[in-house]
């Protein structure tokens, strides 16, 4: 499941800016960090977290609709710290903070 990156991010809480001449996207909250590089065409995520950095490969691909960033559900739990869930029956993804 594909969700809009700026939305699911500050629903979690975090603050995002872009910056589209550079096509990049900073994302923050606290001490943590993430930096998106190239936008759509990005193949890792710069991660700050303490003042130290590390690059994420990015697994499933992001995509460009009209705009707007997409990212995968699975994604955002990774960088983020959260559970990802699915309960097949209702078809429903769910995050569950892990912290």
């Amino acid at each position: 499941m594909y969700v809009e990156l700026r939305s699911i991010f500050e629903a979690l809480g975090y603050t995002v800016s872009f910056d589209a001449a550079a096509k990049s996207a900073r994302i923050k909250q606290g001490a943590d960090e993430f930096i998106l590089e190239n936008g759509a065409d990005s193949k890792s995520i710069v991660r700050i977290k303490n003042g130290q950095k590390t690059s994420v490969p990015i697994e499933f691909p992001l995509q460009n609709d009209s705009g707007r960033i997409l990212i995968a559900l699975r994604s955002i739990g990774e960088l983020a710290g959260y559970q990802v869930g699915w309960d097949d029956k209702t078809k429903t993804s769910t995050l569950t903070s892990s912290k």
